[in-house]
């Protein structure tokens, strides 16, 4: 995916489908360029403790608004 069309959806509620078929949902952020992290890797947060997974937007094959129930 394109990081201009990925970009769209900083900071909404979405369901990424990743290369390998894993679904993340949760609120897109893209990490900042600092030491700790490689810049352009996002991540979706949810409400939810646990593990981040980060992404680059080549990783991403689908993305949706995700309904909020």
């Amino acid at each position: 995916m394109k990081r201009s069309e990925l970009e769209k959806y900083l900071g909404q509620q979405v369901t990424v489908t990743l290369f390998d078929g894993d679904k993340i949902t949760g609120e897109l952020y893209k990490y900042p360029d600092d030491i700790r992290y490689d810049r352009n890797y996002y991540t979706c947060r949810s409400g939810r403790s646990g593990n981040i997974l980060q992404f680059r937007c080549s990783h991403v094959t689908k993305i949706i608004m995700a309904s909020i129930s």
